[in-house]
């Protein structure tokens, strides 16, 4: 994440620049699950003395309570958009891969038939190379393919337990 980076850089123009812009960058964490903060901390540096205090300056208007495994209620918000936005991919994804299922049960039933190898396979490559505009044969709404799959139920409901507990 670029705060992360700046932290690094020990650049507190840029940092000021990124929490201005996007405040809650504060919360981000990196690909070791450190937020920018934490991982100032973590340098151990006498130079990044600065950067901590400007960080904790900021840090502190996102957090609320002092337990570090209880989610503020600025990350519950930031954890339900971002599921709100995965069960839109998963659901999208789900179609893309319906209509693939579909294109081999027409590519298997056009082979059964009898039709051309050659001509199977241009059709093929039409329609995969138009994939962002494969449906399945039913579409439904978003919540009733949520509601209907009981994986993405169960990860939606887990997921929502987690974000509920502050």
């Amino acid at each position: 994440m670029p705060i992360h980076y700046a932290c690094h850089s020990n650049n507190e123009t840029v940092i000021s620049a990124l929490l201005q812009v996007y405040p809650q960058s504060i919360l981000v964490k990196n690909g070791f699950g450190y937020t920018p903060l934490a991982e100032a901390r973590a340098l151990d540096n006498p130079k990044m003395d600065s950067i901590i205090q400007l960080l904790e300056s900021h840090h502190s208007q996102f957090v609320v309570s002092t337990d570090p495994k209880s989610p503020t209620s600025t990350e519950n918000d930031a954890l339900k958009s971002q599921v709100t936005e995965l069960n839109k991919t998963v659901v999208s994804l789900g179609k893309v891969l319906q209509g693939v299922a579909q294109l081999g049960n027409d590519i298997q039933s056009s082979l059964n038939k009898g039709k051309d190898s050659k001509e199977v396979l241009k059709s093929l490559s039409e329609r995969l190379s138009n994939i962002d505009s494969i449906t399945p044969p039913v579409a439904l709404n978003v919540d009733e393919e949520m509601t209907s799959d009981p994986t993405v139920k169960e990860l939606t409901g887990e997921v929502s337990n987690v974000v509920e507990k502050e």
